[in-house]
């Protein structure tokens, strides 16, 4: 048995993000950022045994080896520092996105429970009570 598109959940899904696509779009692009800025500190790691390998060639002084070590370490630093800010942001605008979605979805759940017929809020009420289950009032 197939689903058509129309009552397809992923549809609905589709529907419920067109709203909020500029705060996904965003997310994705920080994301994206984020995930090239993990490729960095393999290159310093890089950088940093090329600077050891030419010291023991002697071809650098050992206070230029310093400084090329400190200047990695550096580097390093900055690059971690803005890889976890850049994905915090991320985080924060698609929990954002998630979190708008659930609000509308919850006052259109709640406007179209307002206009439901009497017969079935009553009916909702007393199969609660034939479960055993409480609303809490």
């Amino acid at each position: 048995m197939s689903k058509s598109t129309e009552d397809s959940g992923w549809l609905t899904l589709w529907k419920m993000v067109r709203n909020q696509r500029l705060l996904l779009s965003f997310s994705m692009l920080f994301t994206l950022c984020a995930a090239l800025m993990e490729l960095l500190p393999f290159w310093l790691v890089f950088m940093a045994m090329e600077a050891v390998l030419n010291f023991h060639r002697d071809l650098v002084s050992s206070s230029d080896l310093v400084g090329a070590l400190y200047q990695v370490a550096l580097w390093m630093t900055v690059a971690l520092v803005v890889k976890t800010l850049v994905y915090g942001g991320a985080y924060a605008l698609s929990h954002q996105a998630a979190f708008r979605i659930l609000t509308h979805t919850r006052r259109l759940l709640v406007t179209r429970l307002a206009w439901a017929p009497y017969s079935l809020a009553a009916a909702l009420s007393f199969r609660s009570v034939e479960t055993g289950c409480s609303s809490g009032y």
